[in-house]
């Protein structure tokens, strides 16, 4: 973020009434001048310039009474309750990506969402086709390619949507419901996983009514609570997304991090148990190997679980968290979950 800066013409309105000032509600639509600022506008501001704020400056820009009523991507409307001198305000956002980049990640998201979809598709209909036996470990995986289909179909939709501000923001609330389904169901995979590791009290009935609050429930709350106390600010300006000029991105972005650390550390105990586990039956069956052929068995028990476990517990996402440091990361962050 870089600052705020004017990005139109200043205009003064005045009203008289035998010779004295009075004031009136005004509306007012000024075109933006945006050839001298080539980083990214973000959000005009409707402002007023207040002498009576500090006068020793001689006044500063105000917002009080001021709202933006339309604002189209060369002019914005506003209203003001009162005379005064008014101008348009542009908040000024660094560019991180030129427009070239910015075409070729769109494009490479939808082609990994779409192959992603066909593929989530198609798994989907051999578990039911196929009839794999009922078991916790098909319900949750047939629960997460529900979640993750409905997110990605959505996702390659959402670009159409944002013509429409009513479809945006359907689009938006039920993208956030089915990517926060598709991690709650993330984090229920790695629930699972440790009560295969770890010895759990808890019947197989009772963990499945667990895991369904968990994967629907969780995030319905999430999205609900988030509705309710940021209707207004709910989406993003340019895109069918959550605001990330807003703490509403934290709705998703703070239960997130806390599933990828969680499902992390069910990774490291996993891999902890395999390797352990490979290296005592690797004693038993072949006590006289070679040293070189223990470190192999056990490199490979390690790798095995993390290539199986990275994509069904989520952790490739880990990498968004990469993507503002470089453009390499977008391009890796796209490929993995297009692969997941």
């Amino acid at each position: 973020y870089l600052g705020t800066a004017v990005g139109t013409a200043v205009i003064s309105s005045a009203l008289l009434s035998d010779y004295q000032e009075i004031s009136t509600s005004v509306r007012y639509r000024l075109q933006h001048h945006v050839q001298d600022l080539p980083d990214k506008l973000v959000g005009p501001i409707c402002a007023f310039w207040n002498f009576s704020l500090s006068p020793d400056a001689g006044g500063m820009w105000s917002t009080t009474g001021c709202s933006v009523v339309t604002s189209l991507p060369d002019s914005t409307a506003c209203f003001c309750n009162h005379t005064t001198n008014f101008a348009v305000l542009l908040q000024v956002y660094e560019m991180q990506r030129n427009t070239k980049e910015e075409l070729t990640l769109q494009t490479l998201t939808f082609i990994g969402c779409g192959v992603s979809f066909c593929a989530l598709i198609a798994t989907f209909i051999l578990f039911l086709a196929v009839g794999v036996p009922k078991s916790e470990r098909t319900t949750v995986h047939k629960n997460l390619i529900f979640a993750l289909a409905a997110a990605e179909a959505l996702l390659m939709f959402s670009e159409l949507a944002k013509t429409n501000q009513v479809v945006c923001f359907t689009v938006t609330a039920c993208l956030h419901l089915f990517f926060m389904a598709a991690f709650s169901w993330m984090l229920v995979e790695g629930l699972l996983l440790w009560s295969k590791v770890v010895a759990v009290n808890m019947s197989e009935d009772r963990r499945m009514k667990f895991y369904y609050v968990t994967g629907w429930g969780l995030p319905v709350v999430i999205v609900g609570v988030t509705l309710a106390t940021s209707f207004n600010k709910y989406v993003a300006d340019n895109h069918c997304w959550l605001n990330v000029q807003t703490n509403v991105i934290w709705a998703f972005v703070g239960p997130v991090l806390f599933i990828l650390a969680v499902n992390t550390f069910v990774l490291l105990r996993v891999v902890m148990v395999t390797v352990s586990s490979a290296r005592r039956r690797s004693k038993m069956l072949t006590p006289n190997s070679s040293l070189e052929k223990q470190i192999g068995i056990q490199i490979w028990a390690t790798a095995k679980p993390v290539l199986v476990l990275l994509p069904v517990l989520g952790l490739t996402w880990v990498c968004g968290v990469l993507v503002h440091l470089s453009i390499v990361w977008a391009y890796v962050f796209i490929v993995l979950n297009s692969l997941q």
